[in-house]
C-alpha cells in the first residue's frame, strides 16, 4: 500500500499526531533512517495540501482536500494533423 495512503487513513483516525506516532504505526522497515523518509513524505503532503502542519512535528489531515486535480482531457488542437 502507498504510504501516503496509510498516513492519510491513520490521520482520519486520529485528532492530530506527532511525527514519532506516526512513525510507529507506519513502518519504514527496509530504511536505514525511516524518520528521514517519513519527513519527506509528509513535506510533500504539507505542500500538496493535504495534510496540515499544526506546528513543528505535529499533522493533522486536511478537512479541505478533494484529491489530486485532474486534467479535463486532451486540448482540442491534439486531434488536428498539420
Amino acid at each position: 500500500m502507498d504510504k501516503q495512503r496509510e498516513i492519510r487513513k491513520l490521520l482520519a483516525k486520529n485528532k492530530e499526531m506527532t511525527l514519532d506516532q506516526i512513525g510507529e504505526q507506519v513502518p519504514f522497515g527496509y530504511y536505514c533512517n525511516g524518520s528521514k523518509h517519513l519527513g519527506a513524505i509528509l513535506s510533500r503532503m504539507v505542500k500538496s495540501r493535504q495534510v496540515i502542519r499544526i506546528k513543528p512535528g505535529v499533522f493533522r489531515i486536511n478537512p479541505d482536500y478533494q484529491g489530486p486535480k485532474r486534467p479535463g482531457g486532451p486540448k482540442p488542437n491534439q486531434y488536428q494533423l498539420f
